[in-house]
């Protein structure tokens, strides 16, 4: 009785290890996304993706593969594999055991904001096969992109001074904004080509002042400013200056000064009558 109990405990013994080897062999894959630049993903750039895939030191596994799946509003960099496959295991004593996967992913112009699933396959071997591992990851997406109006205000010929007026129309405050006019044909800058603004909100705007000699045309403008991810951005404008537009504000304004002298002739004139007038009768009255 006593030899049949310890042939058991023997019996169930073996199995236990024989499982636990078959555990410890077994090739068990995980993934996690590790990081995303930028973070958010931007609209119309690209955004860079960094997989880590955990379990591939284990012999057993016999290497892995590894496939991103891109679907709207994510595609992949031209010549970019979305399919990689790592061959045999990764374990060498002393190092990491994981296998870091990368991709450069470009986000769709017209992506709106919010969180969008990205998913991946993985199986172990070299193939993936016809069964396989699946998994989903929220990559976060927002527009932190900003617009301008930009348009002349005025125009001090004599001076050689243009004033310019700006408006964000985007939805994003920015920081750090600054204009430069790059040289073109049709200015002459007469002080730097560079004009520090500093923080513009949504919907605000502000004023800033060049001395430029200037003939009737197009002017281009580079608006460079940082966006709330920190950023630093740019965008090109142009503005269509008409000298003759400012020429009649500063001809009206003479006409001012004509009018004005004309008063003055006219109340002297009347005055010196009066005064004549006066005398006139004082000498009749003696």
């Amino acid at each position: 009785m006593v030899k049949r109990k310890l042939i058991n405990f023997v019996g169930i013994l073996v199995v236990f290890i024989f499982f636990l080897q078959f555990v410890s062999a077994t090739c068990v894959l995980g993934v996690e996304l590790v990081n995303q630049d930028p973070y958010p993903a931007l609209p119309g750039e690209y955004v860079e993706l960094v997989f880590q895939v955990s379990g591939v030191e284990n012999p057993d596994c016999g290497g892995a593969v590894f496939e991103l799946i891109p679907k709207y509003p994510f595609s992949l960099e031209e010549g970019e594999e979305a399919q990689r496959i790592l061959q045999g295991s990764t374990y060498i004593q002393g190092y990491k055991k994981e296998w870091i996967v990368p991709y450069k992913l470009m986000v769709n112009s017209n992506a709106l904001d919010g969180s969008k699933e990205l998913e991946v396959r993985y199986n172990k071997g070299v193939s993936m096969g016809d069964t396989y591992f699946s998994k989903e990851f929220n990559i976060s997406v927002e527009d932190v992109r900003t617009d301008f109006e930009v348009s002349v205000k005025d125009y001090d010929k004599e001076n050689k001074e243009i004033l310019f007026e700006i408006l964000n129309i985007g939805e994003h405050n920015v920081e750090a904004l600054t204009i430069e006019i790059p040289e073109q044909k049709n200015v002459i800058l007469r002080k730097g080509p560079r004009m520090i603004i500093g923080s513009l909100d949504s919907n605000e705007e502000e004023t800033f002042t060049f001395n430029a000699e200037l003939k009737r045309g197009e002017i281009n403008l580079t608006i460079i400013y940082t966006d709330q991810v920190n950023e630093r951005r740019s965008i090109n404008k142009s503005v269509f200056f008409e000298p003759s537009y400012f020429q009649a504000t500063k001809k009206s304004g003479g006409s001012f000064w004509i009018y004005l002298i004309l008063i003055g002739v006219i109340v002297f004139v009347i005055f010196w009558i009066r005064k004549k007038r006066k005398d006139k009768k004082q000498r009749h009255n003696r």
